[in-house]
Order: structure tokens, then sequence, then C-alpha cells
């Protein structure tokens, strides 16, 4: 039997360092805008606005090929690691694979994480060792940072000189400047020490003390261009600084945005530097206009270049691949500690493509919401008739709210969001210039365009769901972006939404009054959306199997056998997926975001695999997730070969019925209570149907009395209803007592396979003496035996064998603990020892999930589907 797939699953942090990564940056983001708030409450932002434009293009373009010079130089990381690790890569792909890993590392940071995964799994697609991938893309992480601490060192040898005017106390300025400092010899020592870096990045050989020292002279040249970009920029916005000073106080607002983890910086960085420079003397808007400029140079603009030579490299469908990934990935240290989702790097590229369409809309909303520019206010008067403006100017922000909209379909790369998103994006450009000229957001808005149509072909689903998690979020984003817009609006234009004389006040510059108007227009345009996507969007044709269907299942059954499963098709609750030779099916339920499938594929089994990958391509044309309950060990190999992830979830209990006997030591225990049994009068009886009104009231009377003992309802899924139409499918095995049916169970054959036979739906009188069931199994046996079965199924035992070796992965020693301390809450160990009497033969159960499921929300998810839906669950009803 193969090998299940190994964990994907990281190993699971302390509660201190999950809350340590999720409050840090948070926190190093609130210290310092709040000791920033007093600059940026002296700001003005229209002059800030009008300062940034007023930039002249020829001096815009030399400062963007500088800044493109200095992406570019980073280059030098990938060239010396390749040399030195023997990376066959030809100097085109060397180059594509460098930029696109350093501008998103520029732009979304993460102390290097990024980039440092998007070389390893780039390295990794193109054939690379994951060891070998490993070490170069880990060796390039911890050498980014190296450069800035070489030049804190620079820093602290001028002694008091260049930190004395930036506002902080001398002893604090230095012993940041230290601490980022001693990071210098600790890289060494990280690179040249085998046996840690083997450690850390699982198998790495050392490199010598040259090669060290290369990757440091590297560093210093990286961190000295960006340096002298954020000069410039700031020089150029009239924020004139000298060169020592900027340098103290660029390192140090450099290394607290690192030690933040807030992807570039963002916001850490900038409102460190503003607070440094302002106490030097340094006009904050001018600071801030330079930021500005600094962050669309050097971040902005290469990043757009390497989202379009790398959207199609940054997506993997692939679930051998990322499975293999994912597993060294999280076995070593860094990657394990630093935790970037492999998962969301794989789909990288079309997730910023959702992300851009976001940020077009708030820019459209934003725009809106400022004052059109005087200078430009006259141009466009003499050109454009009022009217024509004042409708481009609602349009753009009902424009900007669809982006907004539409934003979640393009990253779940849906076809028709894409070809919405297109046109809207061209109309919003046109309407940026024919509501004041914004050429700036126009120019924005059509390079988002583009490269969003020059990944066209990545867009093929048909729908994505409605109801899930990231929905949820996206709606939130959504409303406070719009929150955004109406507080924005209300200060830039002194709070004009109580004046109700500006609703029909038309004319040039009546800015408060477009945006006073537009109000009301943003909430009907996103309800609009929201109705049309309820009633309009596309969905999975789900139809419940109706007579012919089940008439087809039943043949197909009959043709080539099922499983233990398989009779529940006839419950009519679950889908049923044909593969397109008509030759398997898959019975499955939906819940939330995902597709259950109950058991393996039924039918030829030459078509499993075939069918379990049209099943998987089904789920993902919908962005739903497609999940295998209940599979047996000897049919793993197929979901492993379809990218995969397995969990086992128990043991199924399988009594061989030629071996099976009551006599000896083995069945005394059983002996004893079948002989109580017959001396209490049970006796046993099989009916077939159809069956008499007499013998379906006896049947509701006893599953009534069971339901109502154990304080439940009807369940689904996996598990019998009471249903005449059901039940009327298979014979029904009595147990009486002097007549009186005390006990039932339904059975489920496999048709034409006749190698086990199965109970489904299993209910007792609440009277009825012990060793009912014992009496009920052992008679079944026999039953099974006599008609030429192999074995008859006793039915699972749930986390039975689950984590019971040392090599266990986490998971599995997490659901061990449960199984070993959770009889309180659920029989586990009794239901293994009640079928332990039988002398069964136990055989493995998985669930066969999509690699980076999260496995405890895929379990209460089931859980709830078997339970009948969330609403029972938490509403108690029967319905």
């Amino acid at each position: 039997m193969p090998s299940p797939e190994p964990s994907t699953e990281p190993t699971p942090l302390s509660p201190l360092l999950v809350w340590l990564r999720r409050l840090l940056p948070l926190v190093f983001l609130i210290t310092v805008w709040i000791l920033a708030w007093h600059e940026l409450r002296q700001i003005d932002v229209h002059v800030l606005r009008s300062s940034v434009q007023a930039l002249p293009f020829s001096n815009m373009l030399m400062l963007q090929l500088l800044a493109l010079l200095a992406v570019f130089s980073m280059v030098l990381y990938d060239w010396q690691l390749s040399r030195w690790l023997s990376i066959p890569l030809a100097a085109p792909t060397l180059l594509r694979y460098s930029w696109v890993a350093n501008s998103f590392n520029n732009f979304i940071g993460l102390s290097g994480l990024a980039g440092s995964g998007i070389r390893f799994l780039l390295l990794a697609k193109q054939g690379v060792a994951t060891r070998t991938a490993s070490v170069y893309s880990g060796a390039i992480m911890l050498a980014v940072p190296v450069g800035l601490a070489v030049l804190a060192l620079l820093v602290l040898l001028f002694g008091h000189a260049p930190v004395s005017n930036l506002g902080i106390p001398n002893w604090l300025a230095h012993l940041v400047l230290l601490g980022f400092a001693a990071y210098a010899p600790v890289f060494l020592w990280l690179i040249g020490r085998g046996g840690l870096l083997r450690r850390l990045t699982r198998g790495a050989n050392p490199l010598h003390l040259r090669h060290g020292l290369w990757l440091i002279a590297t560093s210093v040249l990286d961190w000295l261009l960006a340096m002298a970009v954020a000069w410039v920029s700031l020089w150029l916005s009239g924020a004139h600084v000298s060169i020592i000073t900027f340098v103290a106080a660029f390192t140090l607002a450099a290394a607290l945005g690192i030690l933040s983890l807030i992807p570039g910086g963002l916001g850490v960085f900038d409102g460190s530097l503003l607070l440094l420079l302002s106490a030097s003397g340094v006009a904050n808007a001018s600071v801030l206009a330079g930021l500005v400029i600094f962050r669309l140079v050097y971040y902005i603009v290469p990043w757009f270049i390497g989202l379009y030579l790398g959207a199609g490299l940054l997506m993997t469908r692939d679930g051998s691949l990322l499975a293999r990934l994912a597993r060294h990935w999280h076995e070593s240290a860094f990657f394990n500690v630093l935790r970037l989702p492999l998962g969301v790097l794989a789909s990288l590229g079309v997730r910023l493509l959702g992300y851009l369409t976001f940020v077009s809309g708030v820019v459209l909303l934003i725009s809106a919401a400022f004052p059109t520019l005087h200078d430009r206010l006259v141009v466009l008067h003499r050109f454009v008739p009022l009217p024509a403006i004042e409708v481009s100017h609602i349009l753009s922000v009902g424009v900007g709210v669809l982006l907004l909209a539409l934003s979640r379909g393009i990253t779940d790369q849906v076809r028709g969001a894409y070809r919405l998103a297109m046109g809207l994006l061209l109309i919003g450009a046109l309407l940026s210039i024919l509501k004041g000229i914004d050429f700036e957001e126009a120019t924005f808005l059509l390079l988002v365009a583009g490269v969003l149509r020059s990944r066209r072909r990545d867009f093929y689903r048909e729908s994505l769901p409605l109801f899930s998690r990231r929905s949820l979020y996206w709606l939130l984003a959504a409303a406070a972006c719009l929150v955004g817009y109406y507080l924005l609006g209300a200060w830039l234009h002194e709070d004009v939404v109580s004046d109700g004389s500006l609703w029909f006040l038309f004319g040039p510059g009546q800015d408060a009054a477009r945006f006073l108007r537009s109000l009301p227009f943003v909430v009907l345009v996103l309800l609009g959306f929201l109705g049309w996507t309820f009633f309009r969007m596309p969905r999975p044709e789900l139809v419940l199997p109706d007579r012919q269907a089940l008439d087809e299942a039943r043949r197909l059954l009959q043709t080539y056998g099922g499983h233990c499963f398989s009779h529940m098709v006839f419950m009519g609750d679950k889908y049923l997926f044909h593969s397109k030779d008509r030759r398997a099916m898959i019975m499955f339920g939906r819940i939330r975001d995902r597709l259950v499938a109950l058991g393996d594929p039924m039918g030829a089994e030459d078509a499993f695999s075939r069918a379990i990958a049209e099943f998987r391509d089904f789920a993902d044309r919908h962005d739903l997730a497609p999940i295998f309950y209940e599979v047996d060990e000897d049919h793993v190999h197929h979901y492993h070969d379809n990218g995969f992830s397995l969990f086992k979830v128990g043991e199924m209990a399988y009594v061989p019925v030629a071996e099976f006997t009551l006599s000896g030591k083995r069945g005394e225990a059983l002996r004893n209570s079948i002989n109580r049994a017959r001396r209490e009068g049970l006796e046993f009886a099989l009916a077939q149907a159809p069956f008499d009104e007499t013998l379906w009231s006896e049947l509701n009377a006893v599953s009534d009395d069971w339901l109502a003992a154990l304080g439940t309802a009807e369940k689904g899924f996996s598990l019998g209803r009471f249903e005449r139409e059901y039940l009327s499918e298979a014979g029904i095995a009595l147990v009486r007592k002097h007549g009186t049916l005390v006990a039932f169970a339904s059975l489920m054959p496999d048709y034409a396979a006749r190698v086990e036979l199965s109970i489904d739906l299993m209910r007792q009188a609440s009277d009825s003496p012990p060793g009912t069931m014992d009496f009920l199994f052992v008679q079944l046996i026999e039953y099974a035996r006599a008609q030429g079965y192999k074995y008859f199924n006793l039915g699972m035992a749930p986390l039975s064998g689950v984590g019971g070796t040392r090599f266990a992965r986490s998971k599995e020693k997490v659901a061990r603990v449960a199984y070993e301390y959770g009889n309180r809450f659920y029989k586990y160990k009794g239901l293994r020892s009640f079928k332990e009497k039988f002398n069964p033969e136990w055989r493995s159960r998985y669930i066969a999930y999509p690699v980076f499921t999260s496995l405890p929300g895929l379990l209460v998810d089931i859980a709830a589907l078997i339970a009948g839906g969330y609403r029972r669950i938490l509403f108690k009803t029967k319905g």
C-alpha cells in the first residue's frame, strides 16, 4: 500500500510566538504614528497633493531611472549564489527571476521572506533540488539586512554628530543602531557555521568567508542605492537635508521597518523617517511628499514591472509540487518561524492582480473626494461642458465601487469578473480625464488594465462561493473603504454632509456638492452589485438526483460493484458527479465552499483516478475545495497522485465471515452475551421490501424511542435517516422479543462484488435487553456468510489507530490525545472495544483534502454537513 502524503501542515508555534507575530507589527505601527501625529496635523493635504503633482516630468524620469538601476543591482545576489551553488539558469531566466523576487520583496517585505519564498518556488518549478533552492533563498534572506547593519556600524563610528539633530536621545539612537549593527558578525557566523545553516535550511553546506564578504558588499551596495533614491526624492520635493543626517535617519527608520514585519515597512519606515527628519528642521510637507515619490519610483513602478514579468510564474496548481515544497518549507526552521504561507505564494501573481483592482477602486474614490486642482479646472471647463463633468464625476465613483466589488472575482480568477474589470478600468481612465484631467489616476488605471490583460489566460473560473470567509473579508474591506470615502470627503470639504443647500448646486469648482451627491450613489451601486451577484452569479449545477439518475446509479453499481457507502446514494440527499466516460461516479454534499465526497468513487476502478481529477477540476472552476471523506487505504495512491493531502480519521472494522466463530476463549465474552440474549427470548428475522404498514409502524416506534433517548435528531450525509423510500431499497434485519420489535438495522449491500455487507440505520428500543446489538451483529454475520460475502462491515472506530507512534504528524498526535482522553465527550475507546469482540480486521480510513486546507475547520464543516447544516447546530432546528 502506498504511504500517505506526508504532512504539509507547519509545526504549531507556541501561543506566545503566535500572538507576538500578530501584535508586533501593530505595536510598531501605532507607536510610530502616535509619535508622528503632531507633524502630520500640520500638513496641508491640498498643498501636499499639488507639490507631488507639480514635479517636472524630466526630474521624475531621471529619478525613475535611478530607482530601476537600484532594483536591478539586486541581481548580484542571484548571480553570486547561482554560481556558487552551480544552479544552471540562463541569463535571461536569472534576470527575470531576480527582478520578480526583488521587486515583490521590496513591495511585500516581511523581513526578506517574500523574496526568498518566491525564489524557492521559482527554482523548485525549474527543477532545482529543494535543498539547493532552500540554501539559495535562505542565504539571500540572511544577506539582505546585513548591508543595513554595516551602515549602522558606520553611523556609530561618526559618534554623536549624525544623530544629535534627530529629536531622540542619543543613547536610544545608539542602542538601536548598535543592536542592528550586531547582525553583521552574526551573519558571517550563520553563513560559515555549517551545522547551524544545515539546521536552519535542512541540508545546507557552509559558505566560505569570501562568499559571506561578497554578499555583505552586495547588500551594502543595495542599501546605498536605495538611500540615494530616497535622498534624491526628498531633495526634489524640497526637503534639503545633509547626507550624514539623512543616512542616520534612514538607517534608523529602515531598521524599525524591517523589525516591524509590516510589508515594505509601510507606515513604520515612513512615520519614523518623517519624525526624525522633522525634528532636524526639515519641512513636514516636503518630507512626506518625498516619501510618496520614493514609494512610487522605488516600490510601485518596479513592482508593476515585476508583476508583468512574474504573474504567470507565481501561479501553480500543481498539488504534488506544492505538497513537496510545503513539506520542505515547514521543515526549515527559518521558514517555519516566519510563516509566509506557501499556498498564498503559489497564487501570489493573480492575488495581487485582485488587490490591484481593489486599489484601483480606492484610487478612483480618493480622486473623486479631492477637489479638482485650480489650474486643471480652468482648462477642463474650457473644453468640457459642465453636464459632462458632473456625470463623469459621479460615474467615476460608481466605477470605483464596482472595481472594489470585482476585485474578489479577480482574486479568484473568475472569467466574468475579468471582462467587467477590464471594461471598467478603461472607462475609469476616461472618466478621470473628463472629471478633472487626473492623468496620474488614468495612467495608473491603464497600467493595471495592461497587467490584467497580460494574464487573461489565467481567468478560467466560472464562479466563486459567495458565502465563504474570504467573501466576508472582502465585504468588510469594501465597506471600510466606502466609510473611508465618506470620512475623507467630509474632512476635505469641512463636513458638508449636513448642508442640504448643496444638493442642487452645480457649477465650476462645486466639488463639495459633487461629493455630497455621490454618497447615495455609492450605496446604491454597492447594493445593486450585491443583489446582481446573489441572483445572477453563475453557480455550479448541483441538482439532487431524480429517479432516472438513481436508476443510472443502480445500473453502474450492478455492473461494477460498490463500496460500503455506495448504497447511501439512494438516500437522494447527495449530488452525483459522473466522469466523462460515465464509468465512475462520485456522490458528494456541499457545505460552505467545500464539496465533500463520501467515500471513494464508484464504478470501474481503472477510472477512479481520472474521476478524482475531473471532480477536482469541476470544483476548481467554481473555486470550491474538493474533499473526500473516509477513503479506503487501498486507494490513497489515487489521491496522492492528484495532489491531495491525507489525514487518517480512524479505522474500519471488517469481520472475515468465513473465520468467524463463537467457540474458544476469544469468543467467550460474545458467546455469553448471545446465550443471554437467547434466554431473554430474542429472535432474528430478515424482512424484504415491500414492508406492510404494521412493520412500518413498529420500525417508526423503535426509531422515535431511540432518537428521544439520545436527545438527537436525524442526521444525514454519511449516516442514514428513517425514510421509507430509502429503507425500502434493501432488506432490514429485525430483532424481536416475544414478538415485539426491540431493534433493527438496515442493510447496505455492495451489489455486484459480494465482498462486504454493511449496515446503516441501526436502532434499538430503550427497554431492549442487554446484548441485543451483539445478538443482531452475530446473526447478520451468519447471514453474510450464507449469502457468500467475504466480510461483514461493523463500521468505523473514529480516531482509532491515529497518531500512535512518535513519528506521527503533529495533527495526528493531537487527534491521539482526543482519542485517549476524550471519552467524556465521545465513546472513542468504548466503540473500539465493542467491535473488538468480533475479532475484526482493522483498515485505515482517510480524509483527502487539498494542500494548505485548514484541517480543524474542515472537520467542523464535515460534522456540520452530517448534522444537516450549521442552522441545525446553531438553532437546534429539526428541519
